[in-house]
């Protein structure tokens, strides 16, 4: 991913012997441009959401990266407004009824600003449930408020909503200004970040030793020593125990990895 990337293209910028291993046969993590259309599509990562001061603004213009401002942001209930909407069958939704999905969304995020001033923990999804039974909602209704629940909280915050925080879900730092989308796909600034550095891909991190005066990394293609290791691998890998680390990890870090 950018981080592993970043931190490669740093260290190496330091003098520091750098590999970097990385278990899938693409780079990027969750940025991933395809072109199996002919033309670039992003399967992941897709805005700039917030351009002014923001450190991935920064990193496109010095490489002279085309971005252009969109006002279509899934975070605002406006964009149901301005892009094509269709029903399960197919049918594309008429102007009135984006602009009812609009009007819901928007009165669902007033509901969820008023829990929040409640100071209650409870999950998103009680959170959903509760609005609809205010608003005694029918089966139409209830349908599309799913899918504005799970187009606006479970795309963006990227979890159920039945395991996303009320209280915490939208405490990330914020960047002013308007949005942007990259022409020619998010990648762009990955395969920047990932020029002049040497990385083995298809490489799974099997285990990280690091009792002796060198630390041992197992992958799946052998085994890989240094004087240092920087892990960059998402939350969930290390939650799932995919990487073995000898000795364990202290006591704090493994509370961390689990709590998070």
């Amino acid at each position: 991913g950018s981080a592993g990337l970043a931190a490669g293209r740093e260290l190496s910028s330091e003098g520091y012997d750098v590999r970097v291993l990385e278990a899938r046969n693409r780079i990027g993590g969750r940025i991933w441009t395809s072109r199996d259309l002919g033309v670039p599509a992003d399967l992941g990562a897709s805005w700039i959401h917030g351009f002014e001061d923001n450190p991935i603004s920064r990193l496109a213009k010095r490489h002279g990266i085309e971005i252009l401002r969109t006002d279509i942001s899934s975070v605002s209930p406006a964009r149901y407004r301005s892009v094509p909407l269709y029903e399960e069958d197919g049918r594309r939704l008429s102007g009135q009824e984006t602009v009812e999905i609009s009007e819901m969304m928007a009165d669902y995020l007033d509901f969820i600003a008023l829990k929040q001033t409640e100071g209650r923990e409870m999950s998103l999804l009680a959170v959903e449930e509760e609005f609809a039974a205010t608003q005694n909602f029918n089966p139409g209704q209830r349908r599309r408020l799913n899918f504005v629940a799970r187009t606006y909280l479970e795309h963006e915050w990227a979890g159920p909503r039945s395991e996303v925080s009320l209280l915490e879900y939208d405490k990330a730092l914020n960047f002013a200004g308007h949005d942007r989308v990259f022409p020619q796909g998010y990648s762009q600034l990955t395969d920047k970040l990932a020029s002049d550095s040497r990385i083995l891909l298809g490489h799974e991190v099997k285990q990280i030793d690091y009792s002796g005066a060198l630390v041992d990394v197992l992958t799946n293609h052998g085994s890989y020593h240094g004087h240092h290791v920087l892990v960059t691998v998402p939350l969930g890998v290390l939650q799932a125990g995919k990487i073995v680390f000898n000795p364990s990890l202290p006591a704090s870090k493994r509370e961390a990895i689990r709590e998070t």
